[in-house]
């Protein structure tokens, strides 16, 4: 769901970049449109947008890895006294 605000971001902020005259110009009405459903000011920066609905309970649950499995960082040094 971010990729619209990523694209009002490159439009507004990079001017465009990668994108021509046509898109931009697209980009920028739906921008209009956004603002006036979200009552967001065009000053104001969005840094998410997801979606929140109802859902049966999933039949089965997803497994999972241990977060030691998958994600790994430097300990903190100790400092001494």
């Amino acid at each position: 769901m971010n990729t619209l605000i990523d694209m009002f971001a490159r439009v507004e902020r990079f001017h465009g970049a990668g994108f021509d005259k046509r898109e931009i110009q697209r980009f920028l009405e739906m921008r209009e449109r956004f603002t006036r459903a979200f009552t967001v000011a065009l000053a104001d920066v969005e840094i998410l947008l997801f979606r929140l609905s109802y859902a049966d309970p999933a039949p089965l649950r997803t497994l999972r890895r241990p977060v030691d499995a998958v994600f790994s960082a430097p300990l903190p040094e100790k400092k001494s006294p």
